[in-house]
Protein backbone atom coordinates (compact mmCIF):
# COMPACT_ATOMS: atom_id res chain seq x y z
CA UNK A 1 0.00 0.00 0.00
CA UNK A 2 1.46 3.72 -0.81
CA UNK A 3 1.36 5.93 2.21
CA UNK A 4 -0.05 8.24 2.57
CA UNK A 5 1.21 11.45 4.22
CA UNK A 6 -0.20 13.45 7.16
CA UNK A 7 -1.19 16.70 7.07
CA UNK A 8 -0.31 19.30 9.24
CA UNK A 9 -1.55 22.61 9.74
CA UNK A 10 2.06 25.16 10.58
CA UNK A 11 1.87 29.14 10.84
CA UNK A 12 3.56 31.12 8.53
CA UNK A 13 6.35 33.32 9.25
CA UNK A 14 6.76 35.29 6.03
CA UNK A 15 4.16 34.86 3.15
CA UNK A 16 5.18 36.19 -0.59
CA UNK A 17 2.07 38.08 -1.78
CA UNK A 18 1.53 37.30 -5.30
CA UNK A 19 2.74 40.01 -7.59
CA UNK A 20 0.18 39.80 -10.40
CA UNK A 21 -2.86 39.70 -7.24
CA UNK A 22 -0.47 43.26 -6.18
CA UNK A 23 -0.62 44.69 -9.98
CA UNK A 24 -4.33 44.46 -10.12
CA UNK A 25 -4.83 46.19 -6.49
CA UNK A 26 -2.58 48.98 -7.34
CA UNK A 27 -4.25 49.61 -10.68
CA UNK A 28 -7.49 49.94 -8.63
CA UNK A 29 -6.20 52.33 -6.16
CA UNK A 30 -3.68 54.55 -7.99
CA UNK A 31 -3.89 56.71 -10.66
CA UNK A 32 -1.29 55.24 -13.69
CA UNK A 33 -0.94 55.70 -17.23
CA UNK A 34 -2.46 52.19 -18.23
CA UNK A 35 -2.82 49.52 -16.22
CA UNK A 36 0.21 48.38 -14.19
CA UNK A 37 2.88 45.42 -14.32
CA UNK A 38 4.34 44.73 -11.33
CA UNK A 39 7.67 41.99 -10.26
CA UNK A 40 9.22 40.99 -6.31
CA UNK A 41 12.53 42.14 -6.48
CA UNK A 42 14.10 40.86 -2.99
CA UNK A 43 12.85 39.59 0.01
CA UNK A 44 14.05 41.08 3.35
CA UNK A 45 13.23 42.54 6.78
CA UNK A 46 10.62 44.13 4.06
CA UNK A 47 9.69 42.95 0.39
CA UNK A 48 10.47 45.55 -2.44
CA UNK A 49 8.43 44.99 -5.77
CA UNK A 50 9.07 46.85 -9.05
CA UNK A 51 5.98 48.72 -10.77
CA UNK A 52 5.48 50.13 -13.75
CA UNK A 53 2.91 51.81 -16.03
CA UNK A 54 3.52 53.27 -19.54
CA UNK A 55 5.07 56.06 -18.33
CA UNK A 56 6.92 55.69 -14.98
CA UNK A 57 8.67 53.38 -12.44
CA UNK A 58 7.44 52.81 -9.15
CA UNK A 59 9.17 50.81 -6.09
CA UNK A 60 6.62 48.96 -3.91
CA UNK A 61 7.36 48.15 -0.17
CA UNK A 62 5.52 45.35 1.73
CA UNK A 63 6.18 45.28 5.31
CA UNK A 64 6.72 41.57 6.90
CA UNK A 65 3.84 41.02 9.79
CA UNK A 66 5.03 41.73 12.73
CA UNK A 67 8.41 44.17 12.09
CA UNK A 68 6.63 47.51 11.77
CA UNK A 69 3.10 48.30 13.38
CA UNK A 70 0.85 50.03 11.35
CA UNK A 71 1.46 53.29 13.72
CA UNK A 72 5.64 52.52 12.87
CA UNK A 73 4.22 52.78 9.08
CA UNK A 74 2.28 55.94 10.21
CA UNK A 75 5.31 57.80 11.48
CA UNK A 76 7.64 56.99 8.58
CA UNK A 77 5.42 58.25 6.12
CA UNK A 78 4.41 61.23 7.40
CA UNK A 79 8.15 62.22 8.71
CA UNK A 80 8.93 61.54 4.91
CA UNK A 81 5.99 64.49 4.12
CA UNK A 82 7.44 66.76 6.17
CA UNK A 83 11.26 66.49 5.21
CA UNK A 84 10.39 66.71 1.83
CA UNK A 85 8.19 69.91 2.87
CA UNK A 86 11.53 71.20 4.09
CA UNK A 87 13.27 70.92 1.29
CA UNK A 88 15.49 67.32 1.87
CA UNK A 89 15.62 65.07 -1.23
CA UNK A 90 13.58 62.01 0.09
CA UNK A 91 11.18 60.21 -1.84
CA UNK A 92 7.54 60.22 0.16
CA UNK A 93 4.93 57.68 -0.84
CA UNK A 94 2.53 57.99 -3.39
CA UNK A 95 -1.02 59.14 -2.18
CA UNK A 96 -3.84 56.66 -3.52
CA UNK A 97 -7.03 58.17 -5.37
CA UNK A 98 -8.77 58.34 -2.19
CA UNK A 99 -5.43 60.42 -0.51
CA UNK A 100 -4.22 57.28 1.44
CA UNK A 101 -0.53 57.08 2.24
CA UNK A 102 -0.78 53.17 2.61
CA UNK A 103 -3.42 50.49 2.44
CA UNK A 104 -3.11 46.89 4.50
CA UNK A 105 -2.86 43.57 3.00
CA UNK A 106 -4.60 40.69 4.89
CA UNK A 107 -2.00 38.27 4.61
CA UNK A 108 -2.56 34.39 6.27
CA UNK A 109 0.37 35.49 8.90
CA UNK A 110 -1.31 38.76 9.66
CA UNK A 111 -1.66 42.16 8.36
CA UNK A 112 1.11 43.66 6.42
CA UNK A 113 1.46 47.64 5.04
CA UNK A 114 1.90 48.65 1.51
CA UNK A 115 3.35 52.07 0.14
CA UNK A 116 4.16 52.66 -3.56
CA UNK A 117 6.89 55.17 -3.86
CA UNK A 118 8.52 57.13 -6.88
CA UNK A 119 11.59 55.03 -8.05
CA UNK A 120 15.29 56.84 -7.47
CA UNK A 121 16.80 56.51 -10.18
CA UNK A 122 20.78 56.70 -10.38
CA UNK A 123 23.08 54.41 -8.53
CA UNK A 124 23.61 53.42 -4.42
CA UNK A 125 26.58 55.69 -3.13
CA UNK A 126 28.33 52.12 -2.15
CA UNK A 127 29.09 51.33 -5.38
CA UNK A 128 31.07 54.58 -6.19
CA UNK A 129 31.37 56.32 -3.10
CA UNK A 130 33.52 59.52 -3.49
CA UNK A 131 34.42 61.80 -0.65
CA UNK A 132 32.66 65.00 -1.81
CA UNK A 133 29.60 62.86 -1.88
CA UNK A 134 30.08 61.50 2.14
CA UNK A 135 30.42 65.40 2.80
CA UNK A 136 27.55 66.44 1.12
CA UNK A 137 25.35 63.81 2.23
CA UNK A 138 26.41 64.76 5.86
CA UNK A 139 25.72 68.41 6.03
CA UNK A 140 21.71 66.64 4.65
CA UNK A 141 21.70 65.10 7.45
CA UNK A 142 22.75 67.90 9.83
CA UNK A 143 20.01 69.56 8.61
CA UNK A 144 17.58 66.42 8.58
CA UNK A 145 18.00 66.84 12.27
CA UNK A 146 17.79 70.21 12.82
CA UNK A 147 14.69 70.57 10.44
CA UNK A 148 13.24 67.41 12.07
CA UNK A 149 13.08 68.65 15.62
CA UNK A 150 10.14 70.88 14.16
CA UNK A 151 8.40 67.56 13.25
CA UNK A 152 4.95 66.79 14.71
CA UNK A 153 3.43 63.55 14.11
CA UNK A 154 0.07 62.33 15.08
CA UNK A 155 1.69 58.98 16.66
CA UNK A 156 4.76 59.34 18.30
CA UNK A 157 7.83 56.64 17.91
CA UNK A 158 10.53 55.93 19.99
CA UNK A 159 13.12 53.66 18.62
CA UNK A 160 16.27 51.68 19.31
CA UNK A 161 15.30 50.87 22.86
CA UNK A 162 18.35 50.24 24.96
CA UNK A 163 15.90 47.45 26.68
CA UNK A 164 16.19 45.76 23.68
CA UNK A 165 19.72 44.59 24.15
CA UNK A 166 18.82 42.06 26.96
CA UNK A 167 15.52 41.59 25.94
CA UNK A 168 17.05 39.72 22.83
CA UNK A 169 19.06 37.68 24.76
CA UNK A 170 16.99 34.72 24.25
CA UNK A 171 17.13 34.59 20.71
CA UNK A 172 20.71 35.61 20.54
CA UNK A 173 21.02 32.66 22.28
CA UNK A 174 19.56 30.45 19.95
CA UNK A 175 21.48 32.02 16.92
CA UNK A 176 24.90 31.13 18.51
CA UNK A 177 23.93 27.51 20.28
CA UNK A 178 26.93 26.09 18.93
CA UNK A 179 29.14 28.93 20.30
CA UNK A 180 28.58 28.93 23.94
CA UNK A 181 32.04 31.16 24.52
CA UNK A 182 30.92 33.85 22.57
CA UNK A 183 27.06 34.11 24.50
CA UNK A 184 28.76 34.41 27.91
CA UNK A 185 29.96 37.35 26.37
CA UNK A 186 27.31 38.88 24.82
CA UNK A 187 25.05 37.96 28.12
CA UNK A 188 27.85 40.21 29.67
CA UNK A 189 27.93 43.02 27.49
CA UNK A 190 24.16 43.10 26.66
CA UNK A 191 23.39 45.04 30.48
CA UNK A 192 26.29 46.82 30.62
CA UNK A 193 25.20 48.51 27.29
CA UNK A 194 22.10 48.93 28.07
CA UNK A 195 23.04 51.22 31.08
CA UNK A 196 25.74 53.06 29.75
CA UNK A 197 23.58 53.57 26.69
CA UNK A 198 21.00 55.51 28.78
CA UNK A 199 23.38 57.09 30.99
CA UNK A 200 24.62 58.86 27.36
CA UNK A 201 20.62 59.69 26.42
CA UNK A 202 20.48 61.62 29.10
CA UNK A 203 22.84 64.28 28.19
CA UNK A 204 22.87 63.66 24.25
CA UNK A 205 20.69 65.75 21.72
CA UNK A 206 17.83 63.84 20.62
CA UNK A 207 15.11 63.85 18.21
CA UNK A 208 13.53 62.47 14.70
CA UNK A 209 16.23 60.59 13.56
CA UNK A 210 16.63 58.51 9.73
CA UNK A 211 17.36 55.30 11.92
CA UNK A 212 19.39 53.47 9.41
CA UNK A 213 21.96 55.25 7.27
CA UNK A 214 24.41 53.94 5.46
CA UNK A 215 25.77 53.44 1.73
CA UNK A 216 22.95 51.50 -0.24
CA UNK A 217 20.21 54.03 1.39
CA UNK A 218 21.26 57.20 -1.02
CA UNK A 219 20.98 56.63 -4.56
CA UNK A 220 23.06 59.45 -6.51
CA UNK A 221 21.56 60.31 -10.05
CA UNK A 222 23.34 61.13 -13.09
CA UNK A 223 23.34 65.36 -12.16
CA UNK A 224 25.21 64.32 -8.85
CA UNK A 225 21.75 64.77 -6.68
CA UNK A 226 20.50 62.61 -4.20
CA UNK A 227 17.50 61.08 -3.01
CA UNK A 228 17.66 59.32 0.84
CA UNK A 229 16.09 56.34 1.37
CA UNK A 230 14.87 53.59 3.64
CA UNK A 231 13.50 55.41 6.61
CA UNK A 232 11.83 52.29 8.01
CA UNK A 233 13.63 52.56 11.28
CA UNK A 234 12.88 55.81 11.66
CA UNK A 235 12.01 57.85 15.20
CA UNK A 236 13.09 59.82 18.23
CA UNK A 237 16.61 58.94 19.33
CA UNK A 238 19.99 60.62 19.97
CA UNK A 239 21.22 62.03 16.62
CA UNK A 240 25.04 60.89 17.34
CA UNK A 241 23.00 57.20 16.56
CA UNK A 242 22.22 58.29 13.02
CA UNK A 243 25.76 59.22 12.71
CA UNK A 244 26.95 56.16 14.20
CA UNK A 245 25.14 53.84 11.50
CA UNK A 246 26.55 55.50 9.21
CA UNK A 247 30.38 55.17 10.43
CA UNK A 248 29.47 51.71 11.17
CA UNK A 249 28.71 50.94 8.06
CA UNK A 250 31.35 51.89 6.54
CA UNK A 251 34.04 49.82 8.48
CA UNK A 252 31.26 46.52 8.06
CA UNK A 253 31.63 47.49 4.21
CA UNK A 254 35.12 47.79 3.80
CA UNK A 255 34.98 51.14 2.64
CA UNK A 256 37.93 53.92 3.01
CA UNK A 257 37.86 55.71 6.40
CA UNK A 258 37.84 58.67 4.65
CA UNK A 259 34.18 58.63 3.88
CA UNK A 260 33.36 57.75 7.65
CA UNK A 261 35.61 61.13 8.30
CA UNK A 262 34.06 63.48 5.08
CA UNK A 263 30.52 62.79 6.40
CA UNK A 264 30.77 63.75 9.75
CA UNK A 265 33.25 66.69 8.74
CA UNK A 266 29.99 67.79 6.16
CA UNK A 267 27.63 66.55 9.37
CA UNK A 268 30.06 69.07 11.66
CA UNK A 269 29.67 72.41 8.91
CA UNK A 270 26.10 72.34 9.74
CA UNK A 271 25.72 71.24 12.97
CA UNK A 272 28.94 71.07 15.20
CA UNK A 273 28.86 68.10 17.27
CA UNK A 274 29.34 68.64 20.78
CA UNK A 275 32.07 66.77 22.90
CA UNK A 276 29.70 64.76 24.68
CA UNK A 277 28.47 63.34 21.15
CA UNK A 278 31.80 62.84 19.69
CA UNK A 279 33.11 60.97 22.82
CA UNK A 280 30.51 58.58 22.83
CA UNK A 281 30.57 57.93 18.95
CA UNK A 282 32.47 54.48 20.55
CA UNK A 283 29.72 53.75 22.26
CA UNK A 284 27.09 53.84 19.87
CA UNK A 285 29.15 52.04 17.50
CA UNK A 286 28.95 48.88 19.73
CA UNK A 287 24.99 49.93 20.51
CA UNK A 288 24.93 49.74 16.42
CA UNK A 289 26.51 46.68 16.08
CA UNK A 290 25.06 44.59 18.78
CA UNK A 291 21.73 45.62 18.04
CA UNK A 292 21.75 44.46 14.85
CA UNK A 293 23.18 41.08 15.79
CA UNK A 294 20.89 40.38 18.57
CA UNK A 295 17.79 42.48 16.40
CA UNK A 296 18.39 40.13 13.70
CA UNK A 297 18.43 36.87 15.71
CA UNK A 298 14.55 37.82 17.03
CA UNK A 299 13.72 37.74 13.16
CA UNK A 300 16.46 34.69 11.83
CA UNK A 301 12.80 32.62 10.91
CA UNK A 302 11.44 35.06 8.90
CA UNK A 303 14.53 36.04 6.70
CA UNK A 304 17.67 33.54 7.05
CA UNK A 305 20.76 33.30 8.02
CA UNK A 306 21.66 35.33 4.75
CA UNK A 307 21.35 38.83 4.94
CA UNK A 308 24.08 38.83 7.63
CA UNK A 309 25.97 38.57 4.22
CA UNK A 310 29.49 38.94 4.28
CA UNK A 311 30.46 39.01 7.84
CA UNK A 312 30.51 35.54 9.81
CA UNK A 313 29.14 34.81 13.94
CA UNK A 314 32.93 34.28 14.69
CA UNK A 315 33.83 38.31 12.93
CA UNK A 316 30.81 39.36 15.43
CA UNK A 317 32.06 37.79 18.70
CA UNK A 318 35.43 39.29 17.75
CA UNK A 319 34.41 42.93 17.18
CA UNK A 320 32.04 43.01 19.70
CA UNK A 321 34.31 41.84 22.11
CA UNK A 322 37.13 43.97 20.84
CA UNK A 323 34.70 46.95 21.30
CA UNK A 324 33.70 46.54 24.81
CA UNK A 325 36.54 45.90 26.33
CA UNK A 326 38.09 49.20 24.43
CA UNK A 327 35.13 50.94 26.85
CA UNK A 328 35.26 48.88 29.62
CA UNK A 329 32.02 47.32 29.79
CA UNK A 330 33.53 44.00 30.28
Amino acid sequence: MPHTPDHVSIPLAHSVLDADGLARELGSRYAFDGAPACQLLYRGMNDIYIVHDNARRYALRAWRTGWRSLDNVTYELEFLDFLQSKGLPVSPSIKAKNGAPFFVADAPEGPRALALFTWADGHKLGSAPDVESCHKIGAMFAKLHIVGQDFKPSIPRITNPASAFVKNLPALRKLVFDRPADFAVYERIAPALEKAVLAAEDVLPFGPNHGDFHFNNVHVHANGDFTLLDFDNAGEDVFIQDIACYVWANGYGNYDPKYADAFIAGYNSVRPLSQAETDSLDLFLLAKEFRLLSGFSTHVNAIGHAPLRFRSLEWFATSLRTRAEKLGLI
